[in-house]
């Protein structure tokens, strides 16, 4: 079956509009704030092109504002999604009072199980006998939703719903960097104590590094354990194991009885919701109903859960209160 298709139209305003709401967010925060955000931009374009051009596994379809040329080419979109979803990865672990160099690797946890439910929707995929050739001059049927970009998918690659495993290490890797690098500048560095000049030089010396360490992650992964079939599956569980201890050990610990800040939280609210709703109404993989329904629930409800985390308490409470008052009237 084709899948839906999405026009170009509908997806990139969007992540424009959160990406022009969440810089002015980050103003009010501080100028350091606002620095990292704008530095994320390019740093999103970055791991995005050099991810394209190294591996040849997926590719953009043609959208508003596209950064570099055919076949390897960025939507402006995409980049700000990025400096999004990093900015508010970051604000959710920072509320739940972790260790600061612990906070990185939750960071990654929150975004990896939000792309296990936003890429099965917004992608498509092909199966093909090699990467050699672009893919989307292939005939092969095309499976999955939206078609924001297409993934090329050799046949011996496990993959989560349609989506290659390594691509979650990418998304690790890209998240887990960039806020290292940008806390280090933070702690390390006290650049929100420094002059402005200073605080972009600093960021964008840890963009720079962290850059480097995913593409010699991504190097290393493909060098070593890129023929063996189930090593992607060991590695993504090996690394989503840590930030899972980390919340374990620390569970008592942690600060969840923040206020309820629904501008943070609308951007993984919508985007997680019309995924899901996406998938439900188009009827997206169809054939691998329901085994695939009930994975993508459990993701959603494992990805608002995560970051829903801070709040939980209060939310608890006004439950409680809620019931209560019920109750009594």
């Amino acid at each position: 079956m084709t899948p839906p298709g999405i026009p170009p139209w509908l997806f990139s305003p969007t992540l424009l509009a959160f990406t022009a709401v969440y810089f002015f967010q980050a103003r009010k925060a501080g100028r350091y704030p606002a620095l990292a955000f704008l530095v994320l931009l390019p740093y999103g374009f970055a791991v995005e092109y050099f991810n394209l051009r190294a591996t040849h596994e997926y590719f953009y379809a043609d959208m508003w504002f596209m950064l570099g040329t055919p076949p390897n080419w960025v939507p402006l979109a995409v980049c700000g999604s990025w400096a999004v979803l990093i900015t508010l990865a970051m604000r959710t672990s920072d509320r739940l009072g972790l260790p600061w160099g612990q906070r990185p690797f939750v960071d990654g946890l929150i975004a990896v199980v939000f792309d296990l439910v936003a890429d099965p929707v917004a992608s498509r995929s092909r199966m093909v006998p090699s990467l050699a050739e672009n893919c989307l001059a292939s005939d092969a049927p095309l499976t999955g939703g939206l078609g924001v970009w297409t993934w090329c998918v050799l046949d011996t690659d496990p993959t989560w719903i349609g989506i290659p495993l390594p691509n979650y290490i990418f998304w690790f890797l890209v998240v887990f960097f960039a806020s290292l690098g940008i806390r280090i500048g933070r702690r390390r560095f006290q650049a929100p104590e420094r002059s402005g000049l200073t605080q972009l030089g600093i960021l964008s010396v840890g963009v720079v590094l962290a850059l480097v360490g995913v593409m010699s992650g991504l190097l290393a992964y493909n060098a070593l354990l890129h023929e063996r079939p189930f090593a992607s599956a060991v590695v993504l569980v090996g690394i989503l194991l840590i930030p899972g201890v980390i919340l374990f050990r620390q569970w008592r610990f942690l600060r969840r009885d923040h206020p309820l800040d629904w501008l943070t939280l609308a951007m993984p609210v919508v985007a997680l919701t019309g995924a899901m709703g996406f998938f439900l109404v188009l009827q997206i993989d169809a054939p691998e109903w329901p085994i695939w329904v009930v994975l993508l629930l459990a993701c959603y409800a494992m990805s608002l859960a995560l970051w829903f985390l801070p709040y939980s308490e209060t939310l608890r409470d006004r439950l409680h209160s809620w019931v209560h008052n019920s109750e009594t009237s």
